[in-house]
């Protein structure tokens, strides 16, 4: 059997499936673009690119979310999350408020995390305040925290649980 006709099986199995909507990948894409252009048209495209930054927003996302909805829930949601943005079918009844809830809760742990890594820049820059040339570039790493929570929360996060909830309306 080819995956066309496993995949035309499937969805004969379920009435409430949804074609892939291109326009949720474009508009992210988009998004993330004009950021990027926004930051080559300064001359300095490398500043806005941190591990740490990224490593304690991500990782402190996904490590509070999954201390408040357990690993299955979380793995179900970065799943779920993944099939959102790609394009692959998603029906109505492959999820629910419970997920819902989930993308809401990782929005609250994306901003905890970007406000951790905030302060720990900031106290990064202040123990380096005898040398006045490394103020500006830490100050620049203690913003990349909120930066990365606002891209990721407010660019990712909740348009996928706001599509979600549409999704559950229908």
């Amino acid at each position: 059997m080819s995956y066309e006709t496993d995949l035309l099986e499937e969805i004969s199995r379920h009435k409430n499936w949804t074609r892939f909507d291109a326009s949720r990948l474009i508009g992210a894409a988009a998004f993330f673009t004009l950021v990027l252009v926004a930051f080559a048209m300064s001359g300095n495209i490398g500043v806005i690119f941190n591990l740490p930054s990224l490593i304690i927003c991500v990782g402190g996302m996904i490590s509070l979310s999954m201390v408040a909805y357990g690993v299955e829930r979380q793995s179900r949601a970065l799943g779920l999350m993944a099939r959102v943005l790609l394009p692959i079918y998603v029906s109505s009844d492959m999820f629910g408020p419970a997920d819902v809830r989930v993308f809401r809760g990782m929005i609250a742990s994306l901003y905890a995390s970007g406000a951790v890594g905030f302060m720990i820049g900031v106290i990064q820059m202040l123990t380096q305040l005898d040398d006045t040339a490394a103020i500006g570039p830490a100050m620049a790493v203690a913003l990349l925290c909120p930066f990365y929570s606002l891209l990721g929360a407010e660019g990712l996060l909740r348009p996928m649980a706001a599509h979600l909830v549409d999704k559950l309306g229908k």
